[in-house]
């Protein structure tokens, strides 16, 4: 079950949007470039293709939406096998991200989850320029989304009982499936799957 609160335009290629679900997340953009989401106190954003300026400027705000909420955040980015490299500015925008919030932000896991010589090698690419530009907040890499939910998880979310670290799995796969917004007219808009 979907509950569409509120939709707006940001730029005419991104749809601000806020969702509840019934699992728990809390879907606040989605679109071709990426989606953002929540979990609790876990904020999940999903590069999909582009990491540009704007994203992470939506991510950003993001964080602090979130953080008027909870103490501590935990922060799960996962770059899809599609994304390209994020271009120096996003890097640095990224970066600076980081270090803004660092008292926002106690846990930050980073999935590139394809396999083989080229996940390994982009993986040790995000381990570089984490290592230049080193994160005030435990921060990992990970190659699967299992891995980094276990690792993220951990006594983080206040979230008690049996299961509630499959919600956050099935949070994030439906925060992964979820498309853009496609136009039904100017001023209504759905919500599609992949």
């Amino acid at each position: 079950m979907l509950v569409l609160p509120r939709a707006h335009e940001r730029s005419d290629t991104t749809v601000v949007f806020s969702g509840y679900h019934e699992n728990g997340l809390i879907t606040r953009i989605a679109d071709a470039d990426h989606a953002i989401g929540a979990w609790h106190n876990i904020v999940i954003a999903i590069w999909r293709k582009r990491t540009h300026l704007d994203g992470i400027a939506l991510l950003k705000d993001y964080i602090e939406e979130r953080a008027k909420l909870h103490k501590q955040l935990g922060l799960l980015q996962i770059i899809e096998d599609n994304a390209s490299p994020p271009d120096p500015f996003a890097r640095k925008a990224l970066a600076k991200m980081h270090l803004e919030h660092a008292l926002l932000i106690n846990r930050s896991a980073v999935v590139y989850a394809k396999q083989g010589f080229a996940g390994a090698t982009a993986r040790a690419i995000i381990t570089g320029v984490a290592m230049l530009n080193p994160p005030k907040f435990e921060h990992q890499i990970f190659a699967s989304i299992p891995s980094a939910l276990q690792w993220l998880y951990v006594d983080r979310t206040g979230t008690k009982g049996p299961g509630a670290l499959d919600t956050l799995s099935q949070a994030v796969g439906l925060l992964r499936s979820l498309e853009t917004f496609a136009p039904a007219s100017s001023k209504s808009r759905e919500l599609k799957r992949r």
